[in-house]
């Protein structure tokens, strides 16, 4: 079997500045995601990274690390030379900094601008209503904040491009920028590499939810949840929703889905329905949720599954595969339409 590794969308955009090193026929890598993400609410990256190594059945997590910016590697760090399983916080920090690492200061000139604007917004109004910002959402009356369409979005957004503007954001910034500051959403880098010998590991990095709580970690730091493998079937990684995918223990489900003698896309599709469940099937609500799971047998079976046909922005689901030539793929989903913005369906669309 030829050597394959599979990555998410945002890891492929990574991918050039990623460092790869083979060790015993394994790959690692480093994502530095801080300088692409965005901070908490007091304006600071908080990284969460984890890495698992199939042939010697070890695994790692960071979560809300300050001042590192390969996390991933900070997680490396932590699996190869500790029996932990997870450090958090400063601590963290000063254990990579007795390991060599250097504490940087990781937030741009443009994305302190971008949280700038946001914090204009949050001062003056909650343009979404209360709901969207209660720890408790969704409930009843969130369908009236949500956008009907492509249009009503765009005039939603147009309507604090100035907030962005005076910020100091630069025109080609602007749009996307209001975007980010109403529907908040994380993009992870997640990696998984089998090679000729069936020998699989992986690694995902974060800098998490933009605009939360300091502190607040994602599925990436729970080995399980936003990460998983196990050396005698296969690895699961997500991207999306980081609570609604804990809840269910995605990573860990898949994986234990493809033992029972599911495929990657049957296990995939299988833990969206269980998302689905979880939501008591309430399509309003989950039109607020992003869930997308890359999979990785041993054997170099492969998939990715979808909650929605599209992102946030329209773009359709895509994963990439690299078996000694590099594509991507579009991947299953399960509803038609894009969360936030798009119109939801009953049903399936496809299975």
């Amino acid at each position: 079997m030829a050597p394959m590794t599979c990555y998410s969308r945002g890891a492929t955009r990574w991918m050039r500045r990623c460092i790869l090193r083979r060790r015993r026929k394994t790959i690692l890598t480093t994502l530095p995601r801080a300088l692409a993400g965005f901070p908490t609410k007091k304006v600071k990256f908080q990284l969460d990274a984890c890495c698992l190594h199939g042939p010697t059945r070890r695994a790692a997590a960071v979560g809300a690390v300050s001042g590192i910016k390969n996390a991933s590697l900070l997680a490396h760090a932590v699996m190869k030379e500790t029996g932990y399983s997870l450090l958090a916080g400063m601590d963290a920090q000063r254990f990579g900094m007795t390991r060599g690492f250097s504490k940087e200061d990781l937030v741009t000139e443009r994305t302190r601008k971008i949280w700038t604007m946001w914090k204009q917004i949050q001062s003056a109004s909650r343009p979404l209503g209360a709901g969207r910002y209660d720890p408790t959402w969704p409930e009843p009356s969130k369908a009236r904040f949500l956008s009907a369409s492509q249009k009503d979005l765009d005039l939603l957004i147009q309507k604090f491009e100035p907030l962005a503007i005076q910020a100091g954001l630069d025109p080609q910034w602007t749009w996307r920028a209001a975007y980010d500051a109403l529907f908040p959403a994380a993009t992870p880098l997640y990696v998984s590499t089998v090679n000729a010998a069936k020998e699989i590991s992986s690694a995902a990095t974060t800098s998490g939810l933009p605009w939360r709580l300091a502190g607040a970690t994602g599925d990436v730091a729970v080995i399980g949840a936003g990460c998983y493998l196990d050396p005698e079937v296969g690895s699961a990684g997500a991207s999306g929703n980081a609570e609604a995918n804990i809840k269910i223990a995605g990573a860990h489900l898949i994986v234990e889905s493809m033992r029972r003698g599911m495929s990657p896309e049957q296990a995939g599709m299988d833990a969206l329905r269980r998302i689905v469940q979880w939501y008591k099937n309430d399509m309003t609500a989950l039109r607020f949720v992003e869930m997308i799971y890359y999979i990785l047998r041993k054997d170099g079976a492969y998939g990715c599954v979808s909650l929605w046909h599209g992102d946030r922005t329209g773009h359709v689901q895509q994963f990439t595969i690299h078996d000694g030539a590099r594509r991507s793929e579009d991947s299953l989903f399960l509803f038609e339409g894009n969360p936030a913005n798009g119109v939801p369906s009953s049903s399936p669309q496809r299975s």
